[in-house]
């Protein structure tokens, strides 16, 4: 900027010494020095104008280059916190978390909801440790849970659709909080309990 400052300078200078100068050499009022002066504008005014149009462009890439190093700096910071966020399932709250998560989710879905308020409400909202239990003992070697964990489903009126959704929720919130080798086999261990528990209901349904 600085530089721009000091061209412009000496080019007014410059303009200025043109026009007075042949004032100065043959005396006042002899020489008319319109022609200079006229000159000297139209020069001044196309430099004017090609230092505000390479100063535009300056400043055109200076803010490109501002932009281009923020939204690298919040994409850098983006994948820091993101491998900050997700990590593998493992702690018994990482187990609250997607224990906690999944069931919220399930209270509001169209096809789950009905049964879980009706049924298995207890099971999951007042008395939360055994979901914790059960899924620390599974994902977590901790020996936790004892009891049956199918004992509770066997009145429910489901079907493949159901369990369908309850995959496709359970996998969804996995997916959003976690991710590893444990965040995998929660998958796996959570498909092949549908699974399981599908076939026995058939399997009542049929005997019944």
């Amino acid at each position: 900027m600085k530089n721009y400052i000091t061209v412009f300078k000496l080019i007014l200078a410059t303009g200025l010494w043109l026009c007075v100068s042949p004032a100065i050499a043959q005396g006042s009022g002899q020489t008319d020095f319109r022609w200079p002066l006229f000159i000297f504008l139209g020069v001044f005014t196309i430099i004017v104008l090609l230092l505000a149009i390479i100063m535009s462009i300056k400043t055109k890439e200076t803010v490109y280059k501002k932009r281009k190093k923020i939204n690298k700096n919040k994409r850098r910071a983006h994948i820091i916190n993101s491998m900050k966020e997700t990590k593998d399932i493992m702690t018994l709250e990482d187990v609250r978390k997607l224990v906690d998560t999944f069931y919220e989710k399930v209270r509001v879905d169209k096809l789950l909801a009905p049964i879980f308020n009706e049924r298995i409400q207890d099971c999951s909202t007042q008395n939360p440790e055994k979901m914790y239990a059960f899924w620390q003992n599974i994902l977590l070697d901790a020996r936790t849970y004892y009891a049956s964990a199918f004992s509770p489903h066997v009145e429910l009126q489901v079907n493949n659709s159901h369990f369908q959704k309850w995959k496709e929720l359970f996998s969804t919130t996995v997916d959003v909080l976690f991710k590893g080798e444990k965040a995998n086999e929660a998958k796996l261990r959570a498909r092949k309990i549908a699974q399981i528990f599908e076939s026995k209901l058939n399997l009542i349904e049929i005997t019944n």
